[in-house]
């Protein structure tokens, strides 16, 4: 099965990180990646900065930017132990 980040209300983006996190201590590797990404989809959601840097904002006709980020709270270390690219090679999605 999938795990999604996506959803409507804050309540759906603070189940995907625990689900994602369930499948990460079952040996899913991918969970950790999607237990951050979920986790600052949450946080955006919720009017507050992501701290990992994994959410970015698409608008047409404009250079993809990525949303608001604490990038003082979590370590380049945490974020190489969730999948999620260090702060210097943090960069828009290809094609953007």
């Amino acid at each position: 099965g999938s795990i999604f980040q996506h959803g409507t209300r804050p309540a759906d983006f603070v189940l995907a990180p625990a689900l994602a996190t369930a499948a990460l201590s079952l040996g899913e590797q991918d969970g950790a990646w999607l237990a951050a990404a979920s986790l600052d989809r949450y946080l955006l959601a919720t009017g507050r900065p992501q701290i990992y840097g994994t959410q970015f904002i698409a608008i047409p006709d404009q250079p993809t930017r990525q949303s608001a980020l604490d990038r003082d709270l979590l370590t380049d270390a945490i974020r190489k132990a969730t999948r999620v690219p260090v702060l210097a090679e943090q960069t828009p999605p290809p094609g953007h």
